[in-house]
């Protein structure tokens, strides 16, 4: 059967319709690259999923290269104390890791190895299984195949137990119609799974990335016994309290472990505003002169916490 498969059906269908056929698997193809790199974008650019652009891509895979021409990622934040860029370590890679490229090209070449590449042994196999399945009815169809079977006598009333009597099959048009919409469906599934399957694997990876240290304001520190101290806070988290493993200690009774916490609000790519909050929500701190909870920062603003106060400036001035 396979060698008139090839002959009668893989031969022609290439010969009539071979560009088409040629431009659909190209497009596909390039799709699938261009998803891989997509995902890993949406991921570095932390997105909560990466997937339906990926998606887009795969279908659209034009969309899919200007989305990442617009979308390259800048490490720099804008904030209202300028702009805090990144100091002191290596930036995350722009380029998608080994194994989404890898699933992307054998992925777009032939469906189901895209899950082979991302080691899902046991979907790779079911999809190999259901779309064999779906083939062979198609060429049996296609190829006019019948079988004959001989219908066991036990099957047979007692009056015709004697007689020999064969059933003829031939695959049935709705069948065939049900085969090639199954095929086709296992198809896409196979190419939009391995973009999901690519974004899973970003996003695991982006989240085991180091945190990015930036510059994000200058911080004056004075205290009653000793000299004002100033310093660049490149964390986007600085706790104060009482505790010795706090950012900045603060001693006094009304002072709790943890008290307070002045941390990087992002509001969207590339922009971000300062602000804290208490800890405790009973406790308050002296935000430019008026007791608050939490509230936002700005350059020149001044927290006041037991006998230190801060002062929050701009990087540059």
């Amino acid at each position: 059967m396979s060698e008139r498969v090839w002959v009668e059906i893989v031969v022609p269908l290439v010969r009539s319709n071979g560009v088409l056929i040629g431009a659909i698997w190209l497009w596909l193809l390039i799709g699938s690259l261009v998803a891989g790199w997509v995902v890993w974008r949406a991921r570095l650019l932390r997105r909560p999923r990466g997937w339906p652009l990926g998606l887009m891509a795969l279908l659209l895979p034009v969309a899919g290269i200007l989305w990442l021409r617009a979308h390259r990622p800048s490490w720099a934040v804008q904030t209202p104390f300028g702009t805090a860029e990144p100091v002191g370590e290596a930036l995350p890679p722009l380029r998608p890791p080994n194994r989404i490229l890898l699933a992307a090209l054998l992925g777009g070449l032939v469906p189901t190895l895209g899950q082979w590449a991302h080691r899902r042994v046991a979907r790779a196999l079911f999809l190999e299984l259901m779309l064999s399945f779906a083939a062979f009815f198609i060429a049996a169809h296609l190829l006019a195949i019948e079988r004959t079977w001989e219908v066991p006598k036990e099957l047979l009333p007692e009056s015709r137990r004697d007689e020999s009597v064969v059933v003829q099959f031939r695959v049935p048009r709705p069948f065939y119609l049900l085969m090639l919409t199954e095929a086709a469906l296992f198809l896409l599934f196979a190419y939009v799974d391995t973009v999901r399957l690519n974004d899973a694997f970003a996003k695991e990876r982006v989240d085991q990335l180091p945190p990015i240290r930036r510059a994000y304001y200058r911080l004056r520190i004075e205290r009653p016994e000793s000299e004002p101290e100033e310093r660049i806070v490149t964390r986007p988290s600085l706790t104060i309290g009482s505790d010795p493993q706090c950012g900045i200690l603060v001693k006094g009774e009304a002072i709790l472990p943890r008290h307070l916490d002045v941390y990087v609000h992002q509001e969207g790519e590339g922009r971000a505003s300062l602000a804290f909050r208490c800890l405790d929500e009973e406790r308050q701190a002296l935000h430019n002169g008026t007791a608050a909870a939490r509230g936002t920062l700005l350059p020149g603003d001044v927290l006041e916490l037991g006998s230190v106060r801060l002062t929050f400036l701009p990087l540059c001035e």
